[in-house]
């Protein structure tokens, strides 16, 4: 959406609170049947971008974080800004007002985008965020919006699949299939909240995207029975396959799941039913999270989240897939 001529990438809505936005990712009618888990997500920043071209030689921006500190991150195109402005602390709870100068070597970084194969010109100002709830305050000094008609990928899952561990989010796997692909990416991972509800599942079905990308089980193993699993996951399936783009999917990656209170059996039955309604679809790949994630080497210590490494290992399996099934 575009909001005082700044392209809100990934986000769906604006709500205010009382003197900022809450930047919604999907539309609030989606929010009817979360957890407060999955309406606080939805206003998480994971995915989110800011986007414009420079016409003052600079422009504030004032954020502000509603429960903790956050992260910004400054790139031209896809070149880092320079160390003075390429990140912020957003404060909580308090106005936190960044500063972005235009580049005097502007020359110089579209040679470096170029040499990047990048789908970014260089002059264009791309804000990302470490993916907590961020608001938007106001802007003084005047931008442009550049309109982009890149194909793009869309990833929906859990913590795993937003940049959770990495922190930084273009090294989480997700960022760095879509670079290798040079293609936008539309992230919809939900922290602890990816449970397939309904509205959601018909709201990511009217999406334009060109290729999906689903990770589904982690977050309601604990939650559901397998019966309850298999009818969410084959009416994700029945409407995300309306769009005939090419679809995969994957399962539970390699964790300690007897340290989480789940089950093999469980955890395999899981995997089995997922399976087994993907053959029923033909624009559908499965792939087995453990064959992308082949062992519990690469997690951090709450046992779950595959670390830094472990993305990585993700990306280098997948990509290989993926190319495979659409090249």
């Amino acid at each position: 959406m575009i909001y005082q001529d700044i392209e809100f990438y990934n986000v769906s809505e604006l709500e205010i609170d009382t003197d900022a936005y809450y930047l919604l990712r999907l539309p609030k009618y989606c929010e009817k049947n979360m957890l407060q888990q999955g309406i606080n997500m939805n206003r998480s920043s994971i995915g989110i971008e800011l986007r414009f071209i420079l016409i003052d030689d600079e422009v504030e921006i004032t954020f502000k974080e509603k429960n903790e500190d956050g992260i910004c991150f400054i790139y031209f195109g896809e070149v880092q800004a320079e160390w003075f402005q390429s990140s912020y602390v957003i404060k909580s709870n308090v106005d936190t007002t960044i500063k972005i100068k235009k580049n005097a070597n502007i020359e110089a970084l579209e040679e470096i985008n170029k040499g990047k194969n990048s789908i970014y010109p260089a002059n264009l100002v791309r804000i990302l965020f470490n993916g907590t709830i961020v608001q938007f305050k106001k802007k003084i000094g005047r931008t442009k919006v550049l309109t982009l008609n890149n194909k793009n990928i869309l990833f929906y899952g859990s913590s795993i699949t937003s940049n959770s561990i990495t922190f930084i989010p273009t090294i989480s796997y997700p960022s760095l299939i879509s670079k290798n692909l040079k293609l936008e990416l539309k992230n919809l991972g939900f922290p602890g909240s990816c449970r397939i509800e309904k509205e959601v599942v018909d709201e990511i079905s009217k999406m334009k995207f060109d290729y999906a990308f689903l990770e589904l089980g982690i977050n309601i193993i604990n939650e559901i029975s397998t019966s309850e699993y298999k009818d969410k996951c084959l009416y994700l399936l029945e409407q995300i396959t309306k769009s005939q783009k090419k679809i995969f999917v994957t399962d539970i990656f390699s964790y300690y799941n007897e340290k989480c209170g789940v089950s093999i059996s469980k955890l395999n039955s899981f995997r089995k039913e997922l399976k087994n309604l993907c053959k029923n679809f033909t624009n559908i790949t499965y792939i087995s999270g453990k064959s992308l994630l082949k062992n519990r080497n690469y997690l951090c210590a709450d046992l779950v989240h595959p670390d830094v490494e472990g993305h990585q290992i993700i990306y280098q399996n997948l990509i290989k897939i993926i190319r495979k099934n659409i090249l």
